[in-house]
């Protein structure tokens, strides 16, 4: 049987050897590599090419956010699986609006990061079991907590600019990642504003921040 190459990137080393030493024991699985940061991997992975990158969200330098999209826009063939602490929606939603084909929690059991491996190398999506319910008590919870409710109508291209916003990105810088004009970038930043009922990015960022974790 072939093995499924995979490539590890967590800025948590002892979380890399972790997975590394649980996955390089399953014969199903070949680990060619793994990296603290985003700027190696991409060095690693263009001459790697794993069938699946298991990408951290939070990392210093490139996100796992712009890690995801940049892999996802280099190499199509190869999928990323978020695996991450982060539980709230809108985080969630920008890593899989960049390209993510799954999402794990760092307590998923071995066993379901096995099943979501499987499933996003036979180009399925994953979404881990505590990670689904947690969306579900959100949703089920909008009426409550109207700050979800509003993350939940941006579309798919407005949590693309909202990550590239939270990077630090200028309107322009934007406008050419997205090989979109800088005037439809500003109709996207009102159109971001108005839903989530800010005036200025500084608003913006407070009220994503109270869904952080």
């Amino acid at each position: 049987m072939k093995r499924i190459k995979i490539y590890l990137v967590d800025d948590h080393r002892m979380v890399l050897d972790m997975w590394n030493s649980l996955l390089g024991n399953d014969n199903r699985f070949s680990v060619v590599g793994i990296s603290t940061n985003g700027t190696q991997a991409l060095e690693d992975i263009k001459v790697k090419l794993p069938n699946i990158v298991l990408v951290d969200i939070s990392m210093p330098g490139i996100s796992g956010i712009e890690l995801t999209r940049t892999i996802r826009e280099k190499y199509p063939l190869t999928q990323v699986l978020a695996v991450s602490m982060h539980t709230n929606v809108l985080t969630i939603k920008q890593i899989l609006a960049a390209g993510a084909s799954g999402y794990m929690s760092k307590t998923s059991t071995f066993d379901e990061m096995v099943q979501a491996i499987l499933a996003v190398y036979n180009g399925k999506h994953y979404i881990a079991e505590d990670i689904k319910n947690l969306i579900a008590e959100q949703m089920l919870g909008e009426s409550e907590n109207n700050t979800v409710s509003r993350i939940n109508s941006l579309t798919k291209r407005e949590l693309e600019i909202i990550s590239m916003i939270k990077e630090g990105l200028s309107s322009h810088e934007i406008a050419e990642k997205l090989f979109i004009s800088q005037r439809t970038v500003e109709v996207h930043r009102y159109n971001i504003f108005k839903k989530l009922n800010v005036s200025n990015v500084v608003s913006m960022m407070k009220v994503l921040n109270q869904e952080a974790v």
